[in-house]
């Protein structure tokens, strides 16, 4: 290993499964001192924690609620330290069916995952050093429209635009500010929120490019042709292990 994040010290949300353990993960193993992994459920973060060894500091914390987060920043405060980069990674992903969708459904996403990524930031911004990293995990479907997923998708679009904008607010800092949009990335995310996992529901049914593409093929084939990914624009399809 590099060791190139040698003595960092992060916050990673949502960080007990799937893309944020795997991102706490990789950070321990390149030389980080300490990792912040937050969750909603205390028997999972401490699963998480076992796995990830010494460095891993779990904290219970539901990004949408603003006293747990500021629980959070007492509880890097209390350790004194400093924060190199801060993943605002936590978020869920539910189906809901436009025209049957209810105030509840709308107010569930959003409270976590524009709400949740918002005050993530904002309460921890001021525990982050000058020239840190702030990185948001956004999604492909904020740009691919998939159906069944208007709020998800839209959610996902106010991170990136989070991202845009303070990455001007805060150049002055020399802080800087990205947003991740993975492709179709095989989480318990995925599994438990999507059925995913189950044989029938694969990207190449459910992205509209492929369905474009299945739609326009030359001559009409009896089954639609395997190998979209190989096209540029089609997300590649990666797994995260546990």
């Amino acid at each position: 290993m590099s060791r190139k994040f040698e003595n960092h010290v992060s916050v990673v949300t949502g960080g007990s499964t799937g893309i944020g353990f795997s991102i706490a993960r990789g950070l321990i193993a390149e030389g980080a001192r300490r990792v912040y992994i937050t969750g909603r459920s205390a028997g999972t973060l401490n699963e998480a924690a076992a796995l990830l060894g010494g460095a891993a500091v779990p904290v219970v914390s539901d990004v949408s609620s603003l006293s747990d987060l500021e629980t959070l920043k007492g509880e890097i405060e209390e350790r004194g330290d400093m924060l190199d980069s801060v993943f605002a990674n936590a978020g869920i992903c539910e189906k809901n069916e436009f025209g049957n969708t209810v105030e509840a459904d709308f107010d569930r996403t959003f409270d976590i995952n524009v709400k949740g990524v918002f005050f993530t930031v904002q309460t921890l911004v001021p525990l982050v050093k000058d020239g840190a990293s702030l990185v948001l995990t956004a999604s492909i479907c904020a740009n691919n429209g998939m159906e069944g997923l208007s709020l998800y998708n839209a959610s996902k679009s106010a991170v990136r635009s989070f991202a845009r904008t303070w990455a001007n607010e805060l150049h002055g800092r020399k802080i800087r500010v990205n947003a991740l949009s993975p492709g179709f990335t095989l989480t318990p995310l995925m599994k438990n929120g999507l059925n995913m996992g189950r044989p029938r529901s694969r990207p190449s049914e459910t992205s509209p490019l492929a369905r474009f593409r299945w739609a326009t093929w030359p001559s009409r084939p009896r089954s639609p042709p395997p190998a979209f990914s190989s096209h540029r624009r089609t997300p590649a399809i990666s797994t995260v292990s546990n």
